[in-house]
């Protein structure tokens, strides 16, 4: 026969679920991506030093061929001829930079997971490990990649059209770009929030797809659901990380464009001339950043890897004691009848 409980108690907290933590700090997050990112610094660096130079190859790439289109097009306000070449020129260079990243990154998630376990950081097992990586996020990279397409092109023909409509009717040109540069400024802003959310709660994407081995589309679904209650936290690692970065790299590509006399932004003196004179200067830059990409590209990775093996492996079970489980060999026992 059963009795009922004693007064004053409200019986046994849950048994306990054996399944990822409720949460994570930012002090775990970045303490822990730097600590595995020092203990495979050499090939996690080498991988990040690559994607840089890629990304600094394009960037040279679309500056050398369009900035004397475009700014001589903008000087005569017939924006028409460039804007085609420009906008599929961008889109196809944004998605060559989105899948060496991808395979950089699947990499070095293998290598965090090799130094995380006592394993030696090795570059080749890392990249017979993420072999058909790329097949599997093509799709939602084309998708994206088109998005950039509609957007970029979108902008350019809207600004073609308020350049149009300016020359048509001067007494009311200013108003008209006014509102082209508010509205524009208000879709800027809406994309970055979008942007950041996204960014966050698909924060574990590349682990998922490396480790996991799934689709890109299932990858998605998957780092959405593992940054649920961590979307905060991670958005807070990425900003501060961001910021830190750009500054950096700005730092980087001043000093090392300062010698040459050029400025990378200032193309608007000359035409022809000021786009000869910065290309050095813009090239140089570009190259320059390559060395805070060493580090930036891994470090996201790594940082990513860290939020994942967090959110997916299960904590310890409690111990049994003379209490019965729970932490430290037991509950404590009900208050007495």
């Amino acid at each position: 026969m059963s009795l009922p409980p004693p007064a004053g108690f409200g019986g046994y907290p849950p048994h306990p679920a054996y399944g990822p933590p409720a949460g994570l700090r930012f002090s775990t997050i970045l303490g822990d991506g730097i600590a595995l990112l020092r203990r495979g610094f050499g090939p996690m660096a080498l991988l990040g030093l690559g994607v840089g130079v890629v990304n600094a190859g394009i960037t040279i790439g679309l500056y050398a061929a369009f900035a004397t289109p475009f700014l001589v097009a903008f000087a005569s306000l017939n924006l028409s001829g460039v804007l085609v070449n420009l906008t599929v020129a961008v889109t196809a260079a944004t998605l060559l930079g989105w899948l060496v990243q991808a395979q950089a990154g699947a990499m070095v998630v293998h290598l965090t997971e090799s130094v995380a376990a006592g394993r030696p950081a090795e570059l080749a097992d890392a990249a017979r490990a993420t072999r058909g990586v790329l097949t599997r996020v093509l799709v939602p990279y084309l998708l994206a990649a088109a998005g950039v397409l509609l957007a970029v092109g979108g902008v350019l023909a809207w600004f073609q059209q308020v350049v149009a409509a300016a020359r048509t009717d001067r007494t009311t040109a200013a108003s008209t770009v006014l509102t082209f540069l508010l509205l524009l400024l208000a879709g800027y802003l809406v994309a970055a929030v979008v942007g950041a959310v996204l960014s966050a709660r698909w924060f574990c994407f590349l682990p998922v797809v490396a480790l996991e081995r799934t689709s890109g589309f299932v990858a998605l679904g998957r780092s959405w659901r593992l940054t649920g209650d961590v979307a905060w936290t991670v958005f807070g690692v990425q900003l501060v990380t961001g910021v830190v970065l750009s500054i950096v790299n700005g730092m980087v590509g001043q000093i090392a464009a300062a010698p040459l006399g050029g400025d990378p932004g200032s193309t608007l003196g000359g035409l022809q001339d000021a786009v000869d004179q910065s290309l050095p200067a813009v090239a140089v830059s570009a190259l320059a950043g390559t060395l805070v990409q060493a580090v930036a590209v891994p470090l996201l990775a790594v940082m990513s890897t860290v939020v994942y093996r967090a959110r997916t492996r299960p904590v310890a079970p409690p111990s049994w004691g003379p209490q019965g489980w729970g932490p430290q060999g037991g509950w404590p026992p009900p208050p007495p009848r």
